[in-house]
């Protein structure tokens, strides 16, 4: 298993703590709970597709899409690419077939809880 997919509850994290938002003020901008995002981040739970959803659209000007699932590249997009539809997830959900929803779902599922 990818190291990578491991790190995704520390990548969830990194975005809140860089953009200083309290994981209250956080969960609320994700419409979860804090005691739920607070598990996300501590790899107690993986993140659901509506949390990936929620950073997506709300750092769509910023946060590279690739980086945030596999934590491949660099977290912010370069000025070019920033003009991506700014539902980048939502738009993919909703256009896949079921198999790659189903893909995305398994490799969320992978990722198994990291404890400190």
């Amino acid at each position: 298993m990818s190291r990578q997919n491991v790190e995704i509850n520390y990548r969830i994290a990194k975005i809140r703590k860089l953009n200083s938002f309290s994981q209250n003020e956080f969960a609320k901008k994700l419409q979860v709970s804090q005691g739920y995002l607070s598990e996300v981040e501590n790899g107690k739970k993986k993140p659901s597709i509506e949390i990936l959803i929620g950073i997506s659209n709300l750092f769509s000007d910023s946060i590279d899409s690739d980086w945030l699932l596999t934590g491949k590249g660099e977290m912010y997009r370069e000025e070019k690419e920033t003009n991506k539809s700014p539902k980048w997830l939502t738009n993919w959900w909703q256009q896949s077939d079921e198999a790659h929803r189903n893909w995305l779902e398994i490799q969320l599922n992978q990722t198994p809880p990291v404890t400190k």
